[in-house]
């Protein structure tokens, strides 16, 4: 059974006091402050024992027996403790000795086919057999866009990898596992690649390597808005190509003008899977206005953390509209996404790890407070944020007239339950 979720550990997480200052500026705090200790040291690895904070986002070091990862948001941390028990796994599987047979009988002949493909993929793939070029036919597109210039996320398998079946094995692992197929983890990605290449050219099948997996693999349990069976089939199902087609038709069923589409899929920094999982989330608000501005936003994003933001972000909005209030409209305060109801409630959804009572949040809080439904009427306004809010800035949003929701994840999950 595939055990595939995205979103937020259920984990309570401590309160941190504000001081008497009117507005708060942390550089550092404790990892224990904004994590519980559970995953502060775990099998193989350990976080460091202070966080950086770089606006509403904590920066976290983790140590492991991979080495050593530094992610910049909860969102991105809690992946890669995820990715390292997934890694843990996998090698246990590659020090099997059935697996050791395999691997060295995928080593005889593939390794050498591929290596030509990878180095002159254009020559090698016409001297390909036919059912193979068959295979790379079908993926047309897909070599139109890497060699038309259109950017190619970092993330992906090269095209040859695609075109031979690897990247379907590694696809299958990586759902098995719960982790994102096109991680930029490169130490899982280099487990993945090992398993499926020994599923591509070896004795053993997928199948087989699948059975090897434990049933409950980790030890970081996590929990929150977790993908459907239809995205994580999807998503599993899918060549990058494919995922891409399916998207840009969600796109435009949406009334997405394909120049914002294109900027969207140009911005690199989203892997395929996290662009997929942003346009289910506004496939899932069809009929609200304001959708191709959101595309427009996402399409800003220059890191990752910005990428996590936007997809994380869209997720929320779509289950509050799904499962508590409807929206009208989306509007996009200071790059900030929030929501028209149509009952008048301005909600805004923020994947921010720790808000503190800064200038920027005063700010912004002002102008969600102040933003003008039409005829000049001021709407209730609500914040959620993915992590939690410090008391100080609880306290000031409630004199301002904002009603502050921290651990949003959790409790939309509750609402879906």
């Amino acid at each position: 059974m595939r055990k595939w979720a995205l979103g937020f550990i259920a984990l309570a997480v401590p309160c941190l006091w504000a001081s008497a200052e009117e507005f708060e500026n942390p550089h550092t705090i404790s990892a224990g402050f904004v994590q519980p200790a559970v995953l502060l040291k775990g099998p193989g690895w350990t976080v460091s024992p202070q966080v950086e904070m770089h606006k509403f986002h904590c920066r976290y070091t983790v140590t492991s027996a991979y080495g050593t990862f530094h992610p910049h948001c909860n969102a991105e941390f809690y992946e890669t403790l995820r990715d390292i028990e997934a890694i843990a796994v996998l090698r246990k599987i590659a020090g099997s000795k059935v697996f050791a047979h395999s691997f060295g009988e995928a080593a005889k002949v593939p390794v050498q086919a591929v290596g030509k493909v990878v180095e002159h993929p254009v020559d090698s793939l016409a001297a390909l057999p036919v059912n193979v070029f068959h295979m790379a036919q079908q993926t047309g597109s897909r070599f139109k866009e890497q060699f038309s210039g259109t950017p190619q996320s970092k993330y992906e398998d090269s095209v040859p990898l695609e075109v031979l079946g690897f990247s379907d094995a590694k696809r299958e692992l990586a759902a098995e596992l719960g982790v994102d197929p096109y991680t930029s983890n490169q130490a899982l990605q280099k487990e993945l690649n090992k398993l499926a290449f020994a599923a591509y050219g070896g004795q053993m099948s997928i199948s087989s390597l699948l059975a090897m997996i434990p049933e409950v693999a980790f030890t970081v349990g996590v929990a929150g808005l977790n993908l459907s069976p239809e995205m994580e089939n999807r998503i599993t199902d899918n060549s990058v190509t494919d995922l891409r087609i399916l998207d840009r038709r969600d796109l435009t069923a949406l009334g997405v003008p394909k120049a914002s589409s294109d900027r969207f899929f140009h911005a690199s920094i989203y892997s395929p899977a996290r662009a997929s999982l942003l346009v289910d989330a506004l496939k899932r608000m069809a009929g609200v206005e304001g959708l191709t501005g959101y595309v427009d936003l996402a399409a800003t994003a220059k890191k990752q953390v910005d990428a996590i933001f936007y997809e994380k972000s869209a997720q929320m909005l779509a289950v509050y509209h799904q499962t508590v209030r409807p929206f009208r409209k989306l509007v996009y305060i200071f790059d900030v996404p929030a929501g028209i109801t149509q009952d008048g409630r301005l909600v805004a959804f923020l994947e921010y790890d720790y808000v503190w009572w800064t200038p920027d949040a005063q700010h912004i809080a002002a102008t969600l407070r102040d933003y003008p439904l039409p005829g000049g009427a001021k709407a209730p306004c609500e914040i959620w944020v993915s992590g939690q809010f410090s008391p100080l800035a609880r306290q000031k949003l409630i004199a301002m007239g904002c009603t502050p929701f921290p651990h949003a994840v959790q409790e939309l999950a509750r609402i879906m339950r």
